[in-house]
């Protein structure tokens, strides 16, 4: 660990955050050099979900990261030692072990094939080189929380209710009563056309066929179907 990172630390070494990066550091202090050189760590904040190990679903945000491993920042209790798997806007699905939980963070170490540590290192260098214009334009994938959660989606003629999760312009987290398996075409509101990406306990994640404009997701009105048919 550098002088100045032990500085940083100090200065912030009574909260949850600091103590999980402290913990990263020091993982990345007893690797070897050249892995450090090779899997650099590099703070980033992306959104996403954690899933647990009791299925259960939780908002979160990566604060640093590298191929080997990460911090992140999130509100529901971690236990140290448990499986976890994190989608992360931009990276997608990664899988691991917590390493470390305090109260609103946790450090993981990932646990995947080489092949997968060589893209996603490349994925992780791609986005941290992008020029300012360019990270603005990523940013409008980030998912976020709207103002009016009510949605209805359909899948052939069984349309229901729904309760937005998130969402971004590439796809949409759910609550719904609505039967659809992974793969099959569903559509949400008036024709956002997408496919079931994801299941969880009470819902499903949906990617969009196409990026939704921006202009739409912000106005909400589209989420919601004219339909008479809609069951609780």
């Amino acid at each position: 660990m550098s002088t100045s990172e032990e500085r940083d630390l100090t200065r912030t070494a009574d909260t949850p955050v600091a103590r999980i990066l402290q913990t990263v550091l020091r993982l990345d202090a007893d690797q070897d050099p050249a892995t450090r050189r090779m899997y650099p760590r590099h703070d980033l904040r992306l959104k996403g979900r954690c899933m647990f190990e009791n299925m259960s679903e939780h908002p979160c945000e990566s604060v640093n990261i590298s191929a080997t491993g990460l911090a992140v920042a999130c509100s529901h209790p971690a236990r140290a030692g448990a499986r976890i798997v994190i989608y992360l806007d931009r990276l997608g699905r990664l899988e691991g072990s917590i390493i470390r939980a305090t109260n609103g963070a946790f450090a993981v170490t990932l646990t995947n094939s080489v092949r997968k540590r060589l893209k996603l290192a490349s994925q992780i260098e791609h986005l941290v080189s992008l020029p300012a214009e360019q990270r603005i334009e990523h940013r409008m994938n980030d998912r976020f929380v709207p103002d009016d959660r009510i949605a209805t989606v359909a899948h052939g003629k069984d349309i229901r209710d729904a309760v937005i999760i998130d969402v971004s312009r590439t796809g949409i987290a759910l609550k719904t009563t609505l039967s659809a398996g992974l793969g099959d075409t569903v559509v949400v509101g008036k024709r956002l056309f997408g496919r079931v990406a994801r299941q969880f306990p009470g819902g499903f994640a949906i990617a969009f066929s196409v990026p939704v404009p921006e202009s739409i997701l912000l106005e909400g009105k589209a989420f919601v179907a004219d339909d008479d048919r809609i069951a609780a």
